[in-house]
């Protein structure tokens, strides 16, 4: 069964730079696509993590996940 990156790789392609000028300019237009949907899926998520002082434990699993996120990209970008 495939899953919802590998559909998505399908479907904005490659985004890996060639060196091939040709190959590459639809890499921008991939690599463009792929942010594009990578930060508005982010502001998302961003938007559920307050929930995770819910007093409802649905709610709070939701923001709690959302706040895990959250907090791996932001180690990744103080160590990187």
């Amino acid at each position: 069964m495939i899953d919802a990156y590998e559909v998505v790789k399908k479907l904005i392609g490659p985004i890996d730079p060639t060196g091939d000028s040709r190959v590459d300019e639809q890499r921008m237009e991939n690599m463009k696509a792929c942010v594009d949907l990578t930060q508005r899926l982010c502001v998302d998520i961003w938007a559920v993590a307050p929930h995770k002082d819910s007093h409802m434990h649905s709610m709070k699993k939701l923001g709690e996940a959302a706040q895990d996120f959250i907090n791996v990209l932001e180690e990744h970008m103080l160590v990187d």
